[in-house]
């Protein structure tokens, strides 16, 4: 199946916290995790299963409204992947 990223809690206010799960990646690989309108630009490494999880916390001054998060693809291996 192919990789794919959630967002918890789906609907986040600026200065909480919000968890992004990647499931499905190639094992032990550097992913580049981007989104947030710009304010978020991580790299994240997927465990031995292609798993990873990373914590964000909403800058104050984030917009409201729908945003993305996305992994950026890799050649020859995935497409990007957003949520």
């Amino acid at each position: 199946p192919p990789p794919t990223l959630t967002v918890v809690p789906d609907v986040v206010a600026p200065a909480q916290v919000m968890t992004i799960v990647g499931e499905g990646f190639p094992p032990r690989r550097q992913l580049e995790l981007v989104g947030l309108d710009g304010q978020l630009s991580e790299l994240v490494t997927s465990d031995g299963d292609g798993v990873f999880t990373e914590t964000v916390v909403l800058l104050p001054r984030t917009p409201s409204g729908p945003t993305t998060v996305r992994v950026l693809g890799q050649r020859n291996q995935f497409d990007p992947v957003e949520a």
